[in-house]
């Protein structure tokens, strides 16, 4: 399973937007509970901003929420397996779902990017939420 999205260099933290590293620095020292929301229009940095605390935190993850969906579906299908010790193996969406529980820090990137989202859309979101209860997430 690789959700990160693939870029070839590291981002650092002097590459957050100004206005986004206030409200990320408050998540991140416990000043403020998460998870954290950002909003705005395309272009602003909330990707950039996101996938850089994604590379100062070991076992993060990050998805879209459309590829995330898609993984989940494809799992429920039995279209999904995942190579490991002893050969290849079913990926179950019980996986996916412990693993983005127990990463550090989870980003579900694109929430707003469709105008309407199908049942299973929803439920995935849905539950990937509500297993990052108090756990660090944007």
């Amino acid at each position: 399973m690789q959700p990160r999205l693939l870029v070839n260099k590291r981002r650092k933290a002097t590459e957050i937007p100004g206005e986004l590293l206030e409200p990320l620095q408050a998540c991140t020292q416990g000043l403020q509970p998460w998870p954290l929301f950002i909003s705005g229009p395309a272009g602003v940095g909330k990707t950039c901003g996101a996938l850089c605390l994604c590379d100062c935190v070991p076992n993060s993850l990050y998805w879209t929420s459309e590829s995330f969906v898609r993984a989940v579906r494809a799992a429920e299908s039995g279209e999904s397996e995942i190579r490991g010790d002893g050969g290849t193996f079913r990926l179950w969406p019980s996986e996916i779902f412990r693993q983005w529980h127990e990463a550090t820090l989870a980003v579900l990137d694109e929430l707003g990017a469709r105008g309407t989202v199908t049942d299973h859309h929803y439920w995935s979101v849905k539950q990937a939420v509500d297993e990052r209860q108090g756990k660090p997430t944007i």
